[in-house]
Parts: structure tokens; C-alpha cells; sequence
């Protein structure tokens, strides 16, 4: 079972929002209300196989952040990586 199609529509419309500007200062805030891909993940990590990707991938991302905070880089500024 996947998305509705007004799910669907409705994620596609938030996310081409902010990448259509081409300003990614705020992505993370438009991320929060896109409760459809977190539906898609949920229904995507019930293999174990995606799941294990996913969390490793997550932990690398997590580790990969928190270093970056750790010296102060701002993330989301172009240039700033």
C-alpha cells in the first residue's frame, strides 16, 4: 500500500516550494510538515534490508552534523561545506 495521490501531490507541492527558490537556509522547517515521506519510510522499512540501510545511513548523517556543529559550521549557507 503506498500514498494517496492527494498525499503524494501534496508532498511533491511542499518540496518543489523551496527547492524552486533555490534557498535552502530553511529546508529543514519545510521538511518537518511533509508527514507523507515519513508514511513512505515507514512503509519502506518494513524490509530489513531497507531498514538496516536506513538506520546506518541515519547514524552517519547524525555523526556527520554533530562534528560539524561541534566546530561551528553553518550547514545551510552556500559555500559553507
Amino acid at each position: 500500500m503506498w500514498l494517496r495521490p492527494a498525499y503524494a501531490l501534496y508532498m511533491s507541492a511542499l518540496l518543489a516550494v523551496p527547492l524552486a527558490t533555490g534557498s535552502m537556509l530553511s529546508m529543514p522547517r519545510f521538511l518537518l510538515v511533509m508527514f507523507p515521506m515519513y508514511l513512505v519510510l515507514a512503509i519502506l522499512g518494513r524490509r530489513a534490508a531497507v531498514h538496516d540501510t536506513l538506520l546506518v545511513v541515519g547514524m552517519c548523517l547524525g555523526g556527520l552534523f554533530m562534528a560539524l556543529y561541534a566546530v561551528a559550521t553553518v550547514l545551510f549557507l552556500p559555500g559553507a561545506v
